[in-house]
């Protein structure tokens, strides 16, 4: 699947995909949001999970590097570094 295969189906199926092929990957947490990125194909989605009411608010897809800049920080890299 493509990313703009991705996205030209609803929401619901977005979700049925990512939770049937994505491969998580990293979570961040903002304002009562958990945000999931999950790998899928050859592209990325974030799942905006809205703890309080325990529902998906939003997905986002993309492919480009830029949008997992606000994982990395989240990667401790300490035991590769020692190696180094």
């Amino acid at each position: 699947m493509t990313l703009q295969q991705f996205r030209a189906v609803s929401c619901s199926s977005q979700e049925r995909l990512v939770k049937r092929k994505g491969v998580f990957l990293m979570e961040r947490k903002s304002l009562g949001v958990a945000v999931l990125l999950f790998q899928l194909d050859g592209f990325y989605v974030e799942v905006f999970y809205n703890t309080a009411t325990a529902t998906v608010s939003f997905i986002k897809s993309f492919n480009d590097m830029d949008g997992i800049e606000a994982y990395l920080t989240n990667i401790d890299i300490s035991e590769l570094l020692a190696i180094l």
